[in-house]
């Protein structure tokens, strides 16, 4: 059924066409760590106060939880995070429901006025791919901050696959009473006061109906202010005369809760919105979706208010791609051509280089079915079986070559030689297939990550060995049609394919091949037995020297391997002596990592001034650290800085799970280089460590991952180790820890 295979063959590759335009691309597989986050805000309450009235009802109550492995919390002046770490396998969809009804059964003990917390779901590659970027010459930070949340959030949010926290480096727009002190104690007065007149002057109450004559209309109540400026017509004494109103001790205004933190790009004070993708979605179609609608977010916002996406983290996974689709093509061509060398028959070559972009094909429809994207391990995978598959079909080649020297018509020769091969070869596929089962015995990052690698391997070599079986002999049939072998048509002549057990007459044959040899004239075959004609047969001058060249090599290959041997016992011991000296000495001066580094030409720090430092201290020390950078890699290297310095307002606490701060005094900064700046971050670093210690000796700086891919392969942590100190005593642990 030649056609039937052919059809089938076609249908295969329209499926991988047609999953390649449907699988999402990402620089890593879904990870699928079982992480989920409660953040908790109570504003003015210091850590302590958050720990005990709050962190602590919540973790008792976690460890009720189904499948929980470990809870971590951190506690800051305002707001509260707990992570909830679930043992590999936990249904997460049921953890989740269970955390919800946990947290509802916490909040019972906690203080008056605790809001519910937010409760999330982050995996690892829930990491931002880049930043939307507000930036204006004339309008504040709080106006920013107002457009960014109430009108581009809107739209932004609403694209597939992203995850939007609230803009960094603002505070939430509020109605600000500011108390003169010394108006209060002329009157001999307290807070609490203006507190409780507002309160009950301004009440939120529903609107009612009223019946006039034939109609109902809605009356609304006046009792919540439309001007804010009325709020000062407030009374708060009446009893006394002249009675007291809140404009005699205070003013009113719009503007912004109190400043925690701030954001900087390029030195300037601004918000900016972390593009975070969720961790099933894919990176390209997220930064592309982004990219799509900056016009849209653009036309939402003020004119003299600039969007801009910035720190991209896409072009990392194009490159990424886009390299290993090269090195794959570049390894079927040189494959094609090691091929061609060989058999020295182009059409011979030719099957073999089909067999692999259909073998690739195969696998990825494959990987489409079992919900696989493409990402660096599938697609490493996928090179990486370029070289295994091709044995496959170089086998099935060969051997109908060697079945065509024996006389056999072409399609004798092609069912023969499958049927002589299909076991041999299945063996060695499964041979190669069991040295990835090993991956499917891992938990955790390193089972996501090496599975979809073995699968890519695995659905190669099986889509390569059933078109070895099928495809490969009608293309060899078909191909192969007009080829004669110039041998002599007694299959006696030949070698058996699988024996090579010679007849009297094929023996004497090999005597003749000898003498001619001895003679200095060398008989010009094929590996599969053909010889090839003369240089006055249609072969050229060229093709004659080619020949006999590779026979002289075919010689002094079997002479050495003779020799080899003969002293079998000296090469083996020889070579496992050799083999123990580069493990021991060479391999114990390789480093250790389950992803290598990447040149991305991004720096991400670290700062933490001394314990108590203002937010706006903070900031000078991060601008003096931003200048120090430019002096040392040069202002024209650099392409970008943004920095974020303070904690979070309590209005977001979301935002800690994006980005942790403990106080106003700390603050991370992220720099991107130009490209072609040929400056290597790594001695950069240790340059500016040095350089830190001298000019600011009071501030602790750390290096945190800044791309994508170190980022993921943190798992999520700011910092590859961490270091635990544990103990009954607080101020003990601190000691040890220092």
């Amino acid at each position: 059924r030649p056609l039937a295979v052919v059809v089938a063959v076609i249908a295969v590759a329209l499926g991988a066409v047609l999953a390649l335009r449907q699988m999402p691309r990402d620089i890593f597989p879904t990870l699928g760590i079982p992480t989920i986050y409660v953040a908790q805000p109570y504003g003015g309450m210091d850590p302590a106060q958050m720990e005990g009235y709050l962190t602590y009802y919540y973790e008792y109550h976690f460890l009720y939880l189904t499948g929980i492995e470990h809870v971590e919390s951190k506690s800051i002046q305002g707001a509260a995070i707990i992570k909830l770490q679930f043992y590999p396998g936990t249904d997460m969809s049921a953890a989740m429901a269970e955390t919800v009804a946990n947290v509802n059964r916490a909040r019972a003990f906690m203080p008056p006025g605790t809001v519910p917390p937010f409760v999330m779901r982050f995996d690892a590659g829930s990491v931002p791919v880049g930043n939307l970027v507000f930036s204006s010459e004339t309008r504040s930070v709080a106006e920013m901050q107002d457009a960014a949340l109430n009108l581009v959030r809107l739209l932004f949010a609403t694209l597939p696959g992203v995850s939007a926290p609230p803009p960094f480096g603002g505070s939430a727009r509020s109605i600000v009473v500011n108390v003169k002190p010394d108006r209060l104690r002329a009157y001999n007065m307290s807070p609490d006061e203006i507190v409780a007149a507002l309160t009950s002057a301004n009440v939120i109450s529903p609107s009612g109906n009223m019946p006039i004559g034939k109609k109902y209309p809605m009356v609304p109540l006046n009792s919540v202010v439309k001007n804010i400026k009325d709020l000062e017509s407030v009374p708060i004494r009446t009893s006394v005369y002249p009675a007291v109103f809140l404009r005699d001790l205070a003013t009113v205004q719009d503007a912004s809760d109190i400043i925690t933190c701030y954001a900087l790009v390029n030195g300037r004070r601004t918000v900016y919105i972390p593009v975070t993708k969720r961790a099933d979605a894919s990176t390209l179609s997220v930064v592309n979706r982004v990219k799509e609608n900056l016009p849209k977010f653009q036309s939402v916002v003020p004119g003299d208010v600039k969007v801009s996406y910035e720190f991209d983290q896409s072009p990392y996974v194009t490159r990424a791609i886009a390299g290993l689709t090269m090195e794959g093509a570049l390894s079927a061509l040189l494959t094609g051509l090691v091929i061609l060398l060989f058999l020295r028959d182009w059409r011979s070559a030719l099957v073999v280089v089909l067999n692999i972009p259909l073998a690739l094909m195969c696998a990825v429809v494959a990987l489409w079915v079992t919900g696989q994207t493409v990402n660096i391990m599938t697609l490493g995978g996928l090179a990486l079986a370029i070289g295994i598959l091709v044995d496959e079909v170089t086998v099935t080649i060969e051997n109908i070559h060697t079945h065509l020297a024996r006389g056999s018509s072409i399609a004798r020769a092609a069912l023969e030689a499958t049927r002589e091969t299909a076991l041999p070869r299945l063996l060695a596929m499964l041979c190669v297939l069991a040295v990835f089962i090993p991956a499917f015995l891992m938990v955790g990052a390193a089972k996501a990550m090496f599975v979809p690698l073995s699968l890519a391997v695995g659905f190669s070599m099986v889509g390569s060995y059933v078109l070895s079986s099928t495809l490969v002999p009608v293309l060899s049939v078909w191909m192969l049609r007009a080829h004669r072998p110039a041998t002599s048509q007694n299959p006696a002549l030949s070698p058996h394919p699988m024996t090579g057990e010679e007849s009297s007459s094929a023996a004497a044959k090999s005597e003749s091949a000898e003498s001619q040899t001895n003679s200095g004239e060398f008989p010009l075959t094929r590996p599969g037995g053909h010889t090839l004609p003369r240089g006055g047969e249609g072969r050229g001058e060229g093709a004659r020297c080619t020949a006999q060249g590779f026979a002289r090599f075919q010689q002094r290959y079997a002479w050495l391997l003779r020799r080899t041997v003969a002293m079998r016992w000296v090469v083996v011991g020889a070579y496992v002596v050799a083999s123990g000296v580069v493990i021991v000495f060479v391999g114990g001066q390789l480093g250790t990592e389950i992803f290598p580094r990447v040149a991305a030409g991004q720096l991400q720090l670290r700062l933490r001034a001394p314990t108590g430092t203002r937010v706006e201290g903070t900031e000078a020390i991060a601008l003096e650290v931003l200048d120090l950078i430019k002096q040392e890699v040069g202002a024209s290297n650099v392409a970008i800085t943004l920095g974020f310095v303070g904690v979070h307002a309590p209005s977001y606490p979301i935002n800690l799970v994006y980005l942790w701060n403990g106080g106003s005094e700390e603050g991370v900064l992220q720099v991107q280089l130009k490209p072609g700046s040929r400056v290597r971050v790594e001695e950069l670093k240790e340059r500016l460590r040095k350089k830190f210690a001298e000019r600011l000796p009071d501030v602790s700086f750390s290096f945190e991952p800044s791309d994508i891919v170190s980022r993921v392969m943190s798992l999520g942590a700011s910092t590859p180790i961490e270091v635990a100190v544990s103990g009954p005593n607080l101020v003990a642990n601190r000691e040890f820890a220092e």
